[in-house]
């Protein structure tokens, strides 16, 4: 080996050793940022599979809360129907079977955290359900009260406007999270409701007298 390949050897291993130092050196770093990235992403992983989790849930429990409002509007109406009967024979109403409202929790807390979730569709219903509720309750507070059947022909129109919130209640709930599309209540409906041929047409009745400011009736 000649002097001038013996300087080129020694000036390479100089600078492997200075190679190999700096990896050395930043070593401890890369493998600290490597952790926190891992950190991150399996924590990122972790929070999301949860909210995920969180959100189904809270889908779940609204679905859950449609179909309790549908069951309890099927003894509602079947109660609505027969004092309807009751009214336009100017029979004397003994009592009710009357809720003193029906119940939205589920879906009136958690409706806003699941709305990214769902359609538009789903999100149009659901609010329909909610305000609809809403004004079925404030009616169903007032045909309660025993005063309030002093004059009956007022009493009918509140309990035609019931009978209608209900009505359009149950065939909300009937396609909120089915594919099932219900424009109308129909024949079978009425009686999967158990309601008869009699109370549907005493309905009709109470709702025609008050079309006709209570000429038909005189209640």
């Amino acid at each position: 080996m000649d002097f001038d390949s013996f300087n080129q050897c020694l000036a390479y291993i100089e600078f492997s050793k200075e190679e190999k130092s700096l990896v050395v050196k930043f070593l401890p770093i890369i493998g600290a940022l490597s952790g926190a990235l891992i950190g991150f992403f399996l924590n990122y992983a972790s929070t999301h599979s949860k909210e995920n989790k969180i959100i189904k849930n809270k889908i779940l429990c609204c679905k859950e809360d449609v179909d309790s409002v549908r069951d309890s509007l099927q003894i509602i109406l079947k109660e609505l129907f027969r004092i309807a009967g009751l009214i336009s024979r100017r029979e004397p109403l003994p009592g009710h079977n009357l809720p003193t409202n029906v119940s939205s929790l589920c879906l009136s807390e958690y409706f806003s955290d699941v709305a990214h979730k769902l359609s538009s569709e789903q999100r149009f219903q659901i609010q329909r359900i909610l305000e609809d509720i809403k004004a079925l309750n404030s009616i169903l507070e007032i045909i309660q009260k025993r005063d309030s059947l002093k004059d009956k022909f007022t009493y009918s129109l509140k309990l035609s406007n019931s009978i209608i919130l209900g009505l359009r209640i149950y065939a909300t709930c009937k396609q909120t999270f089915n594919d099932e599309i219900v424009n109308k209540i129909e024949g079978n409906d009425f009686q999967e409701l158990g309601i008869d041929q009699a109370e549907l047409s005493a309905f009709f009745a109470l709702k025609e007298n008050g079309n006709n400011e209570n000429q038909s009736l005189n209640l």
